[in-house]
C-alpha cells in the first residue's frame, strides 16, 4: 500500500538539496543564508501552487513586471530588465508573454524609436488584484507561527539587512570610481610606450 505524501516534507528535502544544509559548526551568518534560500524557494513555489489553485493566468515571475509597470506606468523593457536583475532576454519572454494574455500594451517611447512602453490592461489590473488576495493567503500561513510583535520584529531586522547591503553598495561606488581612472590609465601607458619606442627605433 502506497503511503501518502507529505508534500512539506518533500519541499523540504528538495531545498536541502538544492541549497546544501550548512554543516552543524557554520557560521550564524551562514545558516541565514542557507534558511532565506530555502525561505524564497519555498515562498515562490506557494505562490506558483495558489496561483493556480485561485485560476490565475500568471505566476510568480511575472508579478514584480505587472507591480512595476502598474506603478511606473510607460517604463521600458530595459529598465524592467535592469530593475529586476534578469536579462534582457529573459524579460523579452515575459512581456511578449503577457501580450498576448492581454494583460500588457505596448507604445512607441517618446524620445526613442528603437523602444517601447509598457502599460498594464484592465485585465492586468485584475490580474494583480486576484495575486495580491491569493499571495495573502502564503503570507499568512508563513507568519502564522510568529505573534504580531514578532512579525513587526521581523519585518524591522529584514529592512535592517536590506539597509546594510544597499549601504555597503552604495560605499563601494565611489572607490571603484574613482579606481576607473587609474585602470584606464595603465591600459594606456604600454600603448603611448611602445609607440614611443617605435619611433626612436625608426630614428624620428
Amino acid at each position: 500500500m502506497l503511503q501518502p505524501v507529505d508534500h512539506g516534507q518533500a519541499v523540504k528535502l528538495i531545498a536541502n538539496r538544492a541549497f546544501g544544509r550548512p554543516d552543524e559548526d557554520a557560521r550564524p551568518g551562514d545558516i541565514i543564508g542557507y534558511l532565506l534560500k530555502s525561505l524564497t524557494h519555498l515562498v515562490r513555489q506557494a505562490l506558483d501552487e495558489n496561483f493556480r489553485r485561485q485560476g490565475l493566468r500568471v505566476s510568480f515571475a511575472h508579478i514584480p513586471v505587472l507591480y512595476i509597470a502598474k506603478h511606473e506606468p510607460g517604463t521600458s523593457g530595459a529598465q524592467l530588465a535592469r530593475r529586476l536583475s534578469i536579462t534582457a532576454q529573459s524579460m523579452n519572454a515575459i512581456l511578449k508573454r503577457l501580450e498576448r494574455q492581454g494583460y500588457i500594451e505596448r507604445k512607441p517611447h517618446p524620445h526613442n524609436r528603437r523602444a517601447e512602453c509598457w502599460y498594464v490592461t484592465k485585465p492586468g489590473f485584475a490580474q494583480l488584484d486576484l495575486a495580491r488576495d491569493a499571495g495573502r493567503l502564503v503570507w499568512d500561513r508563513m507568519l502564522s507561527f510568529l505573534s504580531d510583535a514578532q512579525t513587526a520584529q521581523l519585518g524591522d531586522l529584514l529592512q535592517r539587512c536590506v539597509r546594510g547591503l544597499d549601504e555597503d553598495r552604495g560605499a563601494a561606488a565611489p572607490s571603484e570610481l574613482a579606481a576607473a581612472p587609474a585602470r584606464r590609465a595603465r591600459v594606456r601607458r604600454p600603448a603611448r610606450a611602445r609607440r614611443s619606442q617605435a619611433q626612436t627605433s625608426t630614428g624620428r
